[in-house]
């Protein structure tokens, strides 16, 4: 058994190493203490057949037994709080959420089973942030969205009577006080933005004065040749263990001591290895077997470790300490509410009986409740009136188009015996008419909002108007598409589109009636309606009759009542969608003139250092200049006397260095010629512009003509001369 303390992957590694290498052989392991540890020696243990029991590890990826077959914590999955931010959205009313998360596993894990969870429980995430280490960039956008909404705050801050955070709780009560290099804030504004939050988290410490297990004296005895542990067990409250633990640590602060909080599942935890292992070697006494016996590769014996750890169900100073399938610590959560700096509990919630225990002690910014829809914007209500001017115009269009139904349907009336009306068949026009009319009458109740009914009598006039509207186009579109049938086929057909708005329209009622979500449905069955009629206006295009071939008129009514749909939709999606949308073409707004900004600095410091290089170039084009024209004259004063200076100075065999330099105003088209022989000494001017130099070098060649290293003759390579005076030298042996 060992303990792994810090959270460091690397060295959690490496002292594992150092442990399974060195006896004894160890039974369990107890820890590590934090999570990113956890991840790796929990799939390393299983390959020495070790069980893992950690009391600080809450990454809900360590839950997954494929990867951590053999992993227990009494430290709660951070998965746990879902359910109680779930639970809690619910109690006050919030249906539309924002999410901010650090981009770490635990937290990513954690944000994953939150969207799954609201989901189910019909609650929007309407924005979705991240960062890795500066969350700057994720409240910007948090704001903007915000800002989207038409919600102005008079400080333009994301906390306040406007907001609530709800945030993980873990962290030590006064962990805003503490000191921070990379935070700019200061403790009392972080207390000001935190002021109203919510936190949930694990319980940590048993709520009840209810005295839970404890030890007092250890014996060791030998039977049969086994040696046995046996603890003194007696009982003591959460309280008491809390105070001893405060003793431990003598004078210091309680709260910034590392580990303080988790202290009571560490405790449970040990408590916990020690039931599972006496538990184990009850069992394999009764087999013949003892613990000693375990070995890296005995799967036996671990699974009996295992199940004995699986079995565990005990009151401790934490409270209940039970494990479910997945090695997760079963545990009640509870929800705290921070208020001048001070934290104080709201409520606990039981996830297995679903139980919420609140004290109603919360309380809001400004002394009111928050009810709202949103967990970072506070919703209020803004009534969206119809224009007066057009509500009356489209009111004057619709009652001219009834007052012309009901004349068309009068003259059919009037001239049923005509021929002409005969083959027209004016009982189904009479039947298209009344649906128009229907419709039409159903103008009037869309123009009525908020200034002229209550709320209540508004919901009641959405459903009238669903009902008048749905029935009106049956009516009117039925008949239209059934011309081409039999009567008893046609009254066939038109009951059972009848018959399917009766059911569809009742059975929103009854079960959820809710417009928004029925609307998918009405218009589904409705466009499969206009398909029908689609069809047979196809069908019937080739009717020779122009009196009764109404196959033009039906494509043009399915036209308009789809494009006039299709647009109103389209519209109402995009006033829905105009937030998301919106945030997304400012923010590809802002990163364009981010990057237009970028690539001018760009060329403004590229400008830059082309200038320096060519004044550079200048510099160094006039300082050659300089030197070259004073070596110029020294140079060509010395090589009159060259001949006398090698004559007197060059022994035979030693290495030779020739330099000639040629003026630039006598330079034409001269070539320099270079023997490449590896025995010749001679460096050649072919064609030199000055006399002397030309005698210089005869002279030269004609040095020591009978020793050996003269060359009897030249291979000579030739390269152009610049245009300025340059200065040549080469040695030879």
């Amino acid at each position: 058994m060992s303990i792994l303390l810090q959270c460091m992957p690397g060295l959690g590694m490496n002292v594992l190493y150092d442990l399974l290498y060195n006896k004894p052989t160890k039974l369990m392991l107890l820890g590590p203490g934090c999570s990113v540890v956890s991840t790796f020696v929990g799939q390393a243990a299983r390959m020495w057949n070790l069980v893992v029991l950690s009391y600080g590890s809450s990454s809900p990826a360590l839950s997954n037994t494929k990867r951590f077959p053999t992993f227990f914590r009494t430290h709660p999955s951070a998965t746990l709080h879902n359910p109680t931010r779930v639970k809690l959205f619910k109690k006050f009313g919030w249906t539309r959420i924002a999410t901010i998360q650090q981009t770490q596993e635990v937290f990513t894990s954690t944000i994953e089973d939150l969207e799954k969870r609201v989901k189910d429980a019909n609650i929007e995430i309407v924005v979705r942030t991240s960062f890795l280490t500066d969350p700057k960039n994720a409240v910007h956008n948090l704001k903007t969205w915000q800002e989207e909404c038409s919600v102005r705050s008079t400080n333009k801050k994301v906390y306040g009577p406007k907001h609530v955070w709800v945030i993980i709780g873990w962290y030590p009560d006064n962990w805003y006080s503490q000191p921070d290099s990379l935070v700019n804030c200061t403790a009392e504004e972080l207390k000001e933005a935190l002021e109203g939050h919510f936190t949930t988290e694990g319980l940590m410490l048993n709520q009840d004065n209810t005295p839970t297990i404890s030890w007092h004296g250890l014996w060791i005895r030998q039977c049969h040749g086994h040696t046995i542990f046996t603890c003194g067990i007696t009982f003591q409250t959460s309280t008491a263990f809390m105070e001893k633990v405060e003793q431990r640590i003598g004078g210091s602060n309680p709260l910034s001591v590392t580990g303080y909080v988790e202290a009571p599942l560490a405790y449970d935890a040990v408590w916990a290895l020690a039931l599972a292992l006496n538990k184990t070697q009850t069992t394999l006494v009764k087999k013949n077997q003892k613990l000693s016996d375990f070995t890296y590769s005995n799967q036996d014996i671990m699974k009996e470790i295992y199940r004995a750890m699986n079995g565990t169900n005990f009151l401790g100073v934490s409270g209940r300490v039970a494990f479910n399938s997945e090695g997760d610590r079963i545990a009640w959560t509870q929800i705290e509410q921070m208020w001048d700096g001070n934290y104080t509990k709201m409520g606990f919630y039981d996830f297995v009986s679903d139980n919420l225990t609140w004290f109603n002690l919360e309380k809001w910014p400004g002394m009111f409740h928050v009810y709202f829809h949103s967990l970072f914007v506070q919703y209020t209500p803004v009534l969206r009136l119809v224009s007066l001017t057009l509500f009356i115009g489209m009111c004057l269009l619709a009652s001219l188009g009834v007052i012309t139904a009901v004349c068309l349907c009068s003259f059919n009336c009037t001239h049923r015996n005509k021929r002409f009306i005969l083959l027209s068949q004016p009982h189904i026009n009479n039947l298209i008419l009344t649906g128009c009319i229907i419709c039409l009458c159903c103008v009037f109740l869309q123009g009525l909002d908020g200034r002229y009914v209550d709320e209540d009598t508004f919901v009641l006039l959405c459903q009238v108007k669903s009902w008048i509207l749905s029935i009106g186009f049956t009516l009117a579109y039925g008949p239209m598409f059934s011309k081409s049938l039999s009567n008893w086929e046609m009254y066939t057909v038109l009951g059972i589109l009848l018959s399917l708005d009766v059911i569809v329209l009742v059975t929103w009622q009854v079960i959820d009636p809710s417009y928004r979500e029925l609307e998918s449905v009405i218009f589904g069955y409705k466009g499969v309606a206009l398909l029908f009629g689609i069809l047979l206006a196809y069908e019937t295009r080739n009717v020779k009759m122009k009196q009764i071939n109404d196959s033009r008129f039906v494509g043009m009514s399915i036209y308009n009542v789809v494009i006039i749909e299709v647009k109103r939709h389209l519209k109402d999606r995009m006033e829905n969608a105009a937030l998301t949308d919106s945030l997304c073409t400012r923010d590809d707004s802002e990163r364009h003139q981010r990057l237009l900004q970028e690539n001018e600095e760009l060329k403004r410091q590229i400008a830059q250092k082309e200038e320096r290089i060519r004044q550079l170039h200048k510099r160094l084009h006039l300082k050659t200049q300089m030197t070259v024209q004073r070596q110029s004259q020294s140079d060509h004063r010395d090589s009159l006397s060259c001949n006398s200076r090698l004559k007197d100075n060059t022994p035979l065999g030693t290495r030779i260095s020739v330099s000639a330099t040629v003026p630039s105003d006598v330079i034409d088209d001269s070539k320099l010629c270079v023997d490449n022989n590896d025995d010749s000494r001679t460096l050649l001017l072919k064609t030199p512009p000055d006399s002397a130099l030309k005698k210089c070098f005869k002279e030269f060649l004609s040095v020591d003509s009978d020793s050996a290293l003269v060359p009897t003759s030249l291979t000579v390579r030739c390269s152009q001369i610049s245009a300025i005076s340059e200065n040549y030298s080469e040695s030879y042996c």
